[in-house]
């Protein structure tokens, strides 16, 4: 989950200080390989840790962090098929605001569960 928690870091970051149109598009090339090692590595994890809940026989989501975590994922699975749907549709690209201040709330969500 640690490297979730950077990949997501670095790829908002690295859209930051973008300004010419050339910077926008290398952005968002970084943006997308830091997100898609966000994506797998926060299922990953996800799956680890669930997968070694049923080795131990424990309930899922029972305290505030797992049901945060829960909520986390489902929202990053969200998040990475807007986000797609955004750079990749043309009639979507008016949506972009939204993903971008939907990210904003899922990294603010993500530092709480943390």
């Amino acid at each position: 989950m640690t490297v979730f928690f950077v990949s997501v870091t670095g790829g908002i970051l690295t859209l930051q200080p973008a300004t010419s149109l050339d910077q926008k598009q290398k952005g968002l090339s970084r943006h997308v390989v830091w997100q898609v090692t966000a994506g797998i590595s926060g299922f990953l994890g996800f799956g680890a840790i669930f997968y070694n809940k049923l080795l131990s026989q424990k309930a899922h989501f029972t305290s505030a962090h797992g049901q945060l975590g829960l909520l986390v994922i489902l929202l990053l699975l969200a998040q990475v098929s807007f986000g797609g749907a955004v750079v990749y549709r043309l009639a979507w690209k008016r949506f972009w605001k939204y993903h971008r201040i939907s990210g904003y709330v899922l990294v603010v969500l993500l530092l709480t569960t943390v």
